[in-house]
């Protein structure tokens, strides 16, 4: 929430699983687009749910934590 970098640092920002465990994503967005040079890129990689998941659906809680569980 607070980069130790200088504005306009990065032609390309990216972050992976990472806004979600923000407090807010208008702190994590205003971090990014500070630390970008006009006109940079930012990506993002989340999984998220939509609202169509149904907490109650046994298939869909299945699959779901086959997701958040490592298997190593």
């Amino acid at each position: 929430m607070a980069m130790p970098f200088s504005p306009a640092s990065f032609d390309a920002v990216y972050s992976i699983e990472a806004t979600c465990h923000a407090p807010t994503l208008e702190g994590v967005f205003s971090e990014v687009f500070k630390v970008l040079k006009p006109g940079g890129l930012y990506t993002s990689y989340e999984w998220t749910t939509t609202a169509t998941y149904d907490e109650t659906d046994l298939e869909q809680k299945r699959v779901i934590h086959a997701i958040e569980v490592r298997k190593d």
